[in-house]
């Protein structure tokens, strides 16, 4: 049976296999890209549409396998590259570098100036420290460190010493307030007064209670020595036996200093005393009492002169520079004396700074040069000087030294009636000067 056809348009293209022999199943047409079969079914048409087959290409899966090969290549280069440039010293993306200099110990201003130089920058912050004040106590970063160029550097600077609050002493005991000042970080230097207080009670504090002082720094304490006892008036003994001065001058609470001298009066006589009969002096205070030697001892005529007048002038030594004791000595030993002007001076405490006549000057014996004295770098707190003219050379020494200054006495002739008796003092009574400082009495002598 033939097999019916479909009508084909004109415009259609189709391909016919010439080689296609019509078989007992069906008919063969190629038309429009498709391959149709036609099957005889029991009587029935069927039609089937297959798509061709195409063949894969086989090449691309290492193609791009490749392609991200070069392409991961090409970034490495890139990367690569541009770590180069930026290492380069003369790329424009490259970066600086620069240590950090040393700075602990050194005043703000100068490791101010240092950062600066370093092309850094400063952030500064204070604290107290065991330093002074002004000074860089510790850095962060340490020195050495490498910071990019206008990295900041930080600087702890001292503000000084921690300082604490001074006790309050006033009416506590001398080692309960010793304790206290040890215990706080601070020194004491003591000097004591008659008072009506108890002996060993503190009377007055330098700094005050409350005041602020830096570690180890130093308190001056005033230490009652009780009650001044009632001064004792010298009993008159010229004229009595040696053996009876001296046990009158006992009962009166005074030792006795006998000398022997020529004398006309009997052997064993008194017949001179200083301090006279009716003095008052403290209780304790040496009495001298000349006892004659008796009728047989020559005497010298009374117009010999044993020691002839010094006439000559003194030269004015030059002591500047050197300690006020050696300046008094050298000028005691060219019979001058000195005054004492103590001074602000960056100079040893008690060393002289001037002189008010220039070394080599030609004065009188007797004259008093003025001298500067250095009160030092930290001087110590004032303290008023005793007044001692016209003391006991022994009791004017104890007064000065229980005041907490040192003594220099230098020989002085004079009035025979003032051996051992202090003709003057410098400094001054009442004058304040640091305590510790030396005063210098001229004491008669014969």
């Amino acid at each position: 049976m033939s097999v019916p056809r479909d009508p084909v348009e004109p415009d259609d293209e189709t391909v016919v296999d010439p080689d296609w022999q019509p078989g007992p199943e069906g008919t063969r047409i190629i038309a429009d890209d498709r391959v149709v079969q036609e099957h005889v079914v029991e009587e029935e048409i069927v039609e089937e549409e297959v798509a061709p087959r195409r063949r894969l290409p086989t090449l691309w899966p290492w193609l791009l396998a490749f392609l991200l090969l070069v392409l991961g290549g090409l970034a490495a280069v890139f990367l690569l590259s541009g770590d180069d440039d930026e290492d380069r010293p003369g790329s424009s993306t490259a970066t600086t570098t620069i240590a950090v200099p040393v700075l602990v110990g050194l005043r703000e201003d100068a490791a101010r100036d240092r950062i600066r130089e370093a092309g850094l920058e400063a952030d500064v912050r204070r604290r107290a420290g065991d330093k002074a004040e002004g000074v860089v106590l510790a850095q962060r970063p340490e020195a050495g460190t490498r910071l990019a160029e206008g990295g900041e550097v930080l600087i702890t600077v001292s503000t000084g010493a921690a300082q604490a609050e001074v006790p309050d002493l006033v009416g506590e005991q001398r080692a309960d307030a010793i304790a206290a000042l040890e215990e706080a970080g601070f020194r004491s230097r003591e000097t004591t007064a008659f008072s009506e207080q108890p002996e060993g009670e503190i009377l007055e504090q330098d700094p005050a209670a409350g005041e602020e002082l830096a570690p180890n720094g130093v308190v001056a304490l005033t230490i009652s020595k009780g009650q001044q006892p009632e001064p004792v008036v010298i009993p008159d003994v010229v004229g009595s036996q040696a053996s009876e001065a001296t046990s009158t001058l006992r009962e009166a609470g005074l030792s006795t200093n006998v000398v022997t001298v020529p004398s006309n009066r009997p052997s064993g006589e008194v017949v001179a005393q200083a301090p006279g009969a009716g003095s008052e002096v403290d209780e304790g205070t040496a009495v001298r009492v000349n006892v004659s030697a008796g009728a047989t001892q020559t005497q010298p005529p009374a117009t010999t002169q044993t020691t002839p007048p010094e006439t000559a002038p003194a030269v004015v030594p030059d002591v500047v520079g050197g300690p006020l004791a050696d300046a008094a000595r050298a000028f005691g030993d060219r019979g001058l004396k000195v005054s004492v002007q103590p001074v602000p001076s960056e100079e040893p405490a008690g060393n002289v700074v001037a002189q008010a006549q220039a070394a080599g000057t030609e004065l009188e014996r007797g004259d008093t040069v003025q001298l500067n004295i250095s009160i030092g770098p930290e001087p110590a707190a004032n303290a008023a000087v005793p007044e001692v003219v016209d003391r006991r050379q022994a009791d004017a020494r104890s007064r000065l030294a229980s005041a907490g200054f040192e003594v220099l006495s230098i020989q002085v002739r004079g009035n025979p009636s003032k051996v051992g008796v202090v003709l003057s003092q410098t400094p001054d009574g009442n004058a304040q000067i640091p305590g510790g400082s030396l005063v210098i009495l001229y004491v008669g002598a014969r």
